[in-house]
């Protein structure tokens, strides 16, 4: 036999065995890519469906009490003007549902737009467990509250801590 021969029948046996292989590896590949697929489906959301599941869905309510309470500041005499830090409680309802927000704060415009606010409609937003909200003024300032007991809003609680 000579060399030509040689490669020749070994080419011949190589495609005949590649037949066989090939389908068992277009098989294999068509399994595993299945499976990749559903993998990737399960674990890479679409887009889409993840901004629809993740972002917040803005709701309305409407402000019906805000109070300001300043916080116990210890008294000390400095060159300089003092800081001071607001708790502002508000009631909001939403569809039937009141939740009282508690917003800590420094910023006295902050605290005039809520104000300015009450009686009025705003959106606002709540978190999944209805532990916190966020909610936006008419003025389209964006202000992240705490959701705490609604005794916390009433006048009696409020009144106590200020003569604290």
């Amino acid at each position: 036999m000579n060399g030509h021969q040689g490669a020749r029948t070994i080419a011949i046996g190589v495609r005949r065995g590649t037949r066989k292989q090939l389908g068992e590896q277009l098989r294999w590949l068509l399994v595993h890519f299945v499976a990749l697929a559903g993998l990737c489906t399960v674990l890479v959301p679409l887009p889409a469906l993840a901004q629809s599941s993740s972002t917040p869905v803005r709701e309305t309510g409407r402000i019906s009490e805000v109070r300001k309470v300043l916080r116990n500041a210890p008294l000390c005499s400095t060159r300089y003007s003092r800081i001071h830090d607001f708790d502002v409680y508000f009631l909001v309802r939403v569809h039937e549902q009141t939740y009282c927000g508690d917003y800590e704060t420094v910023v006295l415009d902050e605290i005039g737009e809520l104000k300015s606010s009450d009686g009025k409609d705003v959106e606002l937003t709540l978190n999944a467990y209805k532990k916190r909200l966020v909610l936006y003024t008419p003025q389209n300032r964006k202000l992240k509250a705490r959701i705490v007991r609604a005794g916390d809003c009433s006048v009696a609680p409020l009144d106590q801590r200020a003569m604290r």
